[in-house]
């Protein structure tokens, strides 16, 4: 049997929405540690691209971070790459993107910014050997 990349897609785009299924449950844990809020930054360039920090601020002491365990940042992390691939699937290509995501546990909401980096450019086009004032040395 053989896999068609449609086939393959359907399947990858199903097991990211699997994991932000979790989230719920995800969320509830890391507010049982006293966490209030997870920050989380990314970059992508090159065909690569990770998530670079997360951050776990502490409920009880603003700008305090609290460490968590092996498992449970695997978890958060997993959850973050699965929203950037299906948001913005190829986000580490070319010259990727960058970006943050901030979330805010007591309500479930999420800022999400996302940056796009690209490659543009500019034509003139000339015709003859005149040089018009302003393109002289």
């Amino acid at each position: 049997m053989s896999i068609t990349t449609s086939t393959f897609l359907k399947d990858y785009n199903a097991r990211q929405r699997d994991i932000l299924a979790t989230e719920p449950a995800l969320r509830a844990e890391l507010s049982t540690l006293g966490i209030s809020d997870v920050q989380a930054d990314y970059d992508g360039v090159g065909d690569s691209g990770q998530i670079e920090d997360i951050r776990y601020l502490d409920a009880s002491e603003p700008g305090r971070f609290i460490p968590v365990d092996t498992s449970t940042g695997r978890r958060v992390e997993d959850l973050l790459y699965a929203l950037l691939n299906l948001r913005h699937g190829g986000w580490e290509n070319n010259e990727g993107a960058y970006g943050s995501f901030r979330w805010h546990l007591a309500d479930g909401t999420l800022e999400h910014d996302h940056n796009a980096r690209f490659t543009d450019y500019s034509t003139s086009t000339h015709d003859g050997f005149e040089v018009a004032i302003g393109d002289e040395p």
